[in-house]
C-alpha cells in the first residue's frame, strides 16, 4: 500500500473541516484535503537557480520553511518517545478494559 491510500483510507475520516495537515514535501495528498476543507503544510521546494548550480529559496520560502521547522520538531519528538518508550505496543489492560494497539 502507498501512503497515500492509507491516508485515504485511514486518515481521511478523522480530519475535519479547517484543519491543517504538517507533512513532508514528497506527501501529495492535497486533492483529498481540499475536499475535506482543510489545508496541507509543506515546507517549500528548492527551485532550480538560474544564476549557476546551486539551488536556493527565496525569502519568503526560507521564512515559511522555518516557521513549519519550528512545530515540526515537537511532531518529531512526540513520535520519537512514542517508539522510545513503546506506548503502541502490546496490549494495555485497566483492571476492566483491555486496549489492543
Amino acid at each position: 500500500m502507498s501512503d497515500r491510500h492509507i491516508f485515504q483510507e485511514e486518515m481521511l475520516e478523522i480530519i475535519d473541516e479547517g484543519d491543517e495537515v504538517m507533512a513532508y514535501r514528497g506527501f501529495v495528498v492535497r486533492d483529498f484535503l481540499t475536499l475535506k476543507k482543510a489545508t496541507l503544510t509543506i515546507p517549500a521546494f528548492t527551485p532550480k537557480c538560474k544564476y549557476g548550480k546551486q539551488n536556493r529559496l527565496n525569502v519568503s520560502e526560507i521564512r515559511q520553511t522555518r516557521f513549519i521547522a519550528k512545530y515540526r520538531i515537537h511532531v518529531e519528538r512526540a513520535i520519537r518517545r512514542l517508539k522510545t518508550y513503546k506506548m503502541l505496543h502490546g496490549v494495555i489492560s485497566n483492571g476492566r478494559l483491555l486496549i489492543g494497539c
